[in-house]
């Protein structure tokens, strides 16, 4: 230690000044490394953040090229779809056009049907009508001959030239009054006017009828003798004409 108060205020001041300036260097030291410290995260940080926008951008290309791809291939898959479903549509008119053709087909032969079932009804209602006067002229014909037990009908008190038996019950009306009572009922089987049971008939053959075909087999009788007896002549002047052939040639 120096004797002298002057000299150890300054030895004092010089190692202040070392201190202050080690500490400043240390502070100096500790500030630049706190900055290289600083320095290296932020550039790790952007290093990071580098690569994250690396991987982000390689997965946006990737997702935008998947779209794109989807896109293509849902747009051809569109174009098929919409092109079916033309096709489709186009079949299914052709059947709908088909299927009215058939539609109007059908009613124009169903109403042809109808029309000449009607014209058929007409025509048959017509020839019943020609049937039944003609039984009625047959009927009243003074020429028929009447039988000589009681023929008269219970319902219309004529005597007819036909007669019919009810199955369903035996009882026994003329053929004209069966008749109309099946046009009043508008169908066969029909109710009997006597019990009302249903039934039908069958036309009675009757000695009428016997004598009719008795008197034509008599006719036909005839007609094969008349044959008979023109063939016989035919032969015998077919014998004359060969015996005369034979004299002429002799004579020769």
């Amino acid at each position: 230690m120096s004797d002298h108060p002057g000299d150890l205020v300054i030895v004092e001041d010089d190692e202040m000044e070392r201190n202050s300036a080690k500490e400043g260097a240390q502070k100096k030291q500790k500030e630049e490394k706190e900055a290289r410290r600083k320095g290296n995260e932020e550039v790790q940080d952007l290093v990071s953040k580098r690569e994250k926008a690396d991987r982000d951008e390689k997965n946006a290309n990737d997702e935008l090229e998947r779209m794109i791809k989807a896109a293509t291939i849902d747009d051809e898959e569109r174009r098929v779809l919409n092109k079916w479903d033309e096709d489709m549509i186009a079949r299914w008119q052709i059947q709908i056009n088909e299927y009215r053709r058939r539609v109007q087909q059908r009613n124009l032969i169903g109403a042809e049907q109808t029309a000449n079932v009607e014209r058929q009804k007409v025509r048959t209602a017509e020839m019943r009508e020609v049937r039944i006067n003609i039984e009625k002229e047959l009927n009243e014909h003074p020429h028929v001959k009447k039988s000589t037990f009681n023929r008269e009908c219970k319902i219309c008190t004529n005597t007819p030239h036909r007669r019919v038996t009810l199955i369903a019950c035996g009882h026994i009306m003329c053929k004209l009054c069966a008749d109309e009572i099946i046009d009043r009922h508008g169908s066969s089987p029909f109710p009997c006017s006597f019990c009302t049971v249903m039934t039908t008939y069958v036309v009675m053959r009757e000695d009428i009828d016997e004598e009719a075909e008795d008197g034509k087999q008599e006719d036909e009788g005839k007609n094969d003798e008349a044959n008979i007896n023109n063939e016989e002549n035919n032969e015998e002047e077919g014998n004359v004409e060969v015996n005369n052939d034979e004299n002429e040639e002799e004579d020769e």
